[in-house]
Formats: structure tokens, C-alpha cells, sequence
């Protein structure tokens, strides 16, 4: 019965159609159904298959799509000069592409042109030095694949400092997006101030290519930092020290960390439908290979608000709401 009211309340309290509220209701309960340990196995695997490469894209009956048709759809779909361009990208998503991940730098950055800036997610992995494994803004490679390694070793690209939420930049805004942010975001990886945030601020454009969209939209942090205490978790936020190497020098920093069991709410099937539905994304498959377009100030804006009144992408029942996990 207290279930039944619960889910009654959070249509109530929705802009969601009660076919929306119902799928996204839905997936998070069986979410919550494998938590529990009896199917963490099931779990595991279903996870495993979620974050597969997309076998449309590697399979060799689809047929290959040359750098120039590529090119010519990011226009098609709005990219040009001037712009302020993040690109995600999945190199496993994008095999049939007849190019070398220097060759797509190269693409991108004459699509932007000298007055626009292309940046990317470059958060370090850690490395060997010594007897230790460290995180190196000047050496530590990418984790976010063999696209975003070829941007950052790309000369003249600058690196944000915070390895958490690191991007790379090259272009007229490059030295703004790599600037120092830990204080304008009061400790928090993607709040006021962050390149993530600034996004919006900068109207950016965000390129999703080789993966569906919703799965690396780092933006989607940003606004539950802002938010805070006044988001939809009462206790979202824990503190732990980050410690990482700087121009050869080691910092710690204490920073404010977004609880990772908070994915157990998310409703994301509904979350992504509801971005396109909405206008705030383009979503086109040019010979398989999967490309989106979001307009970064449009998304944070709507979800700032939406995450304000009823917490998407977490489906969070009243309870649930004040307390993360409960």
C-alpha cells in the first residue's frame, strides 16, 4: 500500500505522461530488484551486455562510411565554424569508419575552425612511477578510448587539472575550459565553474559519436552538483581526498564526491527519450555508425529544473528522496 502511494505521489509531482512514469517506475525497480544478492550475477551480466560495443557499428556487412561522409553529416546536423564542440566517442562503435582517430582530430578541429574550440573527456588512468601508480596530468593517457588519447596528444591542446572530471581543449577557448575550477565549484567535479558547467555557459554543442548518447553525457552530473543539499539526495555528496601529479609536483585535494549507488534510481530509458522528445538532442545513424547532438545550454537548463522538482534521471520515491539509498 505505502508502495502504491509512493508511486501515486510521484506521478502527482511529474511532468512525466503515465506511460513515462510507468517505464521509468519500472526500471527502477528492477533496478532494485537486481540489487539484491540472490541476482547480482544476473546483474552482472545484464550490465555487461548494456555496455556492449554496438555490433550494428562492427559488424562487416555494414558498409564503410569515409571521413567525408562522416564530415558531411556533422553539418548536416549543425557543426561548423565557431562552434564550441565536446565530443564522446566509443573508436569500437566507429571500426567501419574508414579513418584513423588522428584523421577524425583533424576533421573536427578544421570543423570548428580557428575561432571555435573542440574539446574532449580525457580523465587520466593511472600509471607506473617508481614503486607507485599515480595519476599524471602531463603523461597519464585517457580513459575515455583511443579518440580522446589522439586529441590530447594533439599539439597545442591544453588539460583541465581536476582528473576526475579532466577535459582536454584546443581553440579560443581552450585556456578558459583548463582553467582551475576546484574553488568556482566548491570542491565538486562538475559544478558552477567546471568545463562541464561552462558548456551551457558557452552554448557548446555536445558530439556523441559510435554509442548511444546517453550513456557518456557527463553533463548529466553537473546540475546535482549545483544543486546540493537542495537536490534530490539529502546526502548525495561525501568528501575524499584526490591526490594526482601536477607539472611534476604531487596535490591533494579534498574534493566532494557524488554518490555512486545513486545509479540504482536512475530511470535513463525514459531520461534519454524524454532529451530527444524534447528537442534538446539529434539523434542520426549515417551507414551505422551512431551519432547525437545536444545542445548543452538547453539540457542543463531543462534539467536543472526537472532534477530540482523531481529528481530525473532518478526515479526517487519519497523516502528515497531524503536519504540516498534507503
Amino acid at each position: 500500500m505505502n508502495l502504491a502511494r509512493n508511486l501515486v505521489d510521484g506521478f502527482a509531482n511529474t511532468d512525466l505522461s503515465f506511460q513515462q512514469a510507468l517505464l521509468a517506475t519500472g526500471e527502477v525497480m528492477g533496478r532494485a530488484v537486481f540489487r539484491d544478492g540472490r541476482f547480482s550475477s544476473v546483474r552482472q551480466r545484464i550490465n555487461k551486455w548494456v555496455r556492449r560495443p554496438s555490433t550494428q557499428a562492427t559488424s562487416a556487412s555494414k558498409p564503410v562510411i569515409s571521413l567525408h561522409e562522416l564530415r558531411d553529416s556533422l553539418v548536416a546536423l549543425g557543426v561548423g565554424r565557431g562552434d564550441v564542440l565536446m565530443v564522446h566517442s566509443a573508436w569500437d562503435g566507429m571500426r567501419h569508419l574508414e579513418a584513423k582517430p588522428s584523421a577524425v582530430v583533424s576533421m573536427l578541429l578544421e570543423l570548428v575552425g580557428g575561432d571555435g574550440t573542440l574539446l574532449m573527456p580525457t580523465s587520466p588512468i593511472k600509471i607506473k612511477s617508481g614503486d607507485r601508480m599515480v595519476l599524471d596530468l602531463d603523461r597519464s593517457p585517457s580513459m575515455y578510448g583511443i579518440l580522446t588519447e589522439a586529441f590530447r596528444r594533439t599539439p597545442g591542446t591544453l588539460r583541465s587539472p581536476i582528473p576526475a572530471a579532466t577535459v582536454s581543449a584546443k581553440g579560443r577557448l581552450a585556456a578558459h575550459f583548463t582553467r582551475d575550477f576546484y574553488e568556482l565549484s566548491a570542491h565538486t567535479h562538475y559544478g558552477v565553474g567546471s568545463p562541464w558547467w561552462e558548456l551551457g555557459v558557452q552554448n557548446a554543442k555536445v558530439l556523441v559519436l559510435g554509442i548511444e548518447f546517453i550513456r557518456p553525457l557527463t553533463m548529466t552530473h553537473c546540475v546535482f552538483d549545483v544543486l546540493g543539499a537542495d537536490g534530490p539526495f539529502a546526502d548525495f555528496h561525501y568528501e575524499a581526498p584526490l591526490t594526482f601529479l601536477r607539472n611534476g609536483v604531487e596535490e591533494t585535494r579534498m574534493m566532494r564526491w557524488q554518490r555512486a549507488d545513486a545509479e540504482n534510481y536512475g530511470a535513463t530509458v525514459t531520461f534519454a527519450r524524454l532529451i530527444v522528445e524534447n528537442g534538446f538532442a539529434q539523434v542520426r545513424s549515417p551507414k551505422g555508425l551512431k551519432v547525437a547532438l545536444v545542445d548543452a545550454k538547453r539540457f542543463l537548463d531543462w534539467h536543472l529544473d526537472v532534477a530540482r522538482r523531481f529528481g530525473l534521471p532518478y526515479w526517487l520515491f519519497p523516502r528515497a528522496r531524503r536519504v540516498a539509498g534507503r
